[in-house]
């Protein structure tokens, strides 16, 4: 049947949404990791094991999917230098988020911002689409001491705590690679599986599936605005634009390296650093 790997998927997603949003249980454990922890790992779990019966059920290779460390030093990379363009949205992000201003309250403020990262993306599209060569030793330092940057500055406001290193241990399993390994790995890959990937962008093939991963990423991101405890059900349409244009950002990573340690570090890096330096200031 034609289609068959997007209705697959969609059941897939809808599976872990409907668990992670309507299961009273569920959502108590989740509240109680976030206020505790900075970040529910329950969900990432989660994620990983709905993806896991998945790929196995459909019979999907897990090299396929993006599983696989044989160019690692080269996606790291790839993901190092998403992180090093993304800095421009991150920067407008952070700016606004100063004066107060949250681009999930604000809609156009949120597709604006989105625009920004599909321009930084094919920014990036074209430096991968080059080469893109194992991370140097200076990369490597400079990428740990960026890492490092958001702990020292919460060291100086006196702000550094257990929550905060919990937080960030957070946005990399979880929001870098459980994430990844949902949308960018299952969902991205199954769809290609199916219809190939024919399209070259910058000497990179893309297929479908990146539309299909994307637009369920910023789904879920849409949907996490969303209070049925509360009896008030809607849809944050600005923000889902947004996660839509990370998606594809993500999705282009994916594409390039191959696997999923590329995108899984940009999305870790870029999740990670900037929200422990706002917590941290």
């Amino acid at each position: 049947m034609k289609g068959r790997s997007i209705l697959e998927a969609s059941v897939v997603f809808s599976a872990f949404m409907l668990t992670t949003m309507m299961l009273p249980g569920v959502r108590a454990l989740t509240r109680w990791e976030v206020r505790t922890l900075g970040g529910s790992f329950f969900t990432g779990v989660l994620m990983v094991i709905i993806s896991v019966i998945a790929i196995i059920a459909t019979r999907l290779d897990f090299e396929e999917v993006g599983v696989t460390r044989s160019n690692w030093r080269s996606s790291v990379n790839a993901g190092f230098k998403g992180y090093l363009v993304f800095l421009v949205p991150q920067f407008l992000l952070t700016f606004f988020n100063g004066w107060g201003v949250d681009y999930r309250e604000f809609g156009v403020l949120a597709v604006l911002l989105g625009l920004v990262v599909l321009l930084v993306g094919y920014l990036l599209l074209m430096n991968l689409g080059k080469g893109i060569g194992d991370i140097s030793k200076l990369g490597a330092a400079l990428m740990v001491i960026i890492v490092l940057i958001p702990f020292v500055t919460a060291f100086t406001y006196d702000s550094l705590s257990l929550k905060l290193f919990t937080s960030f241990i957070w946005h990399v399993l979880v929001g870098g690679f459980a994430e990844e390994f949902m949308f960018r790995g299952y969902i991205q890959s199954t769809v290609n599986h199916e219809y190939g990937k024919h399209w070259t962008v910058r000497g990179v093939k893309f297929g479908p599936g990146i539309l299909v991963s994307s637009t369920l990423f910023g789904l879920s991101r849409a949907m996490r605005t969303m209070k049925p405890w509360s009896g008030v059900y809607t849809i944050n349409v600005g923000w889902g634009l947004y996660a839509f244009a990370l998606g594809l950002f993500y999705g282009v990573i994916r594409e390039a390296t191959g696997d999923l340690i590329g995108s899984g570090t940009g999305n870790a890096l870029i999740d990670g650093v900037g929200a422990i330096f706002i917590k941290a200031t």
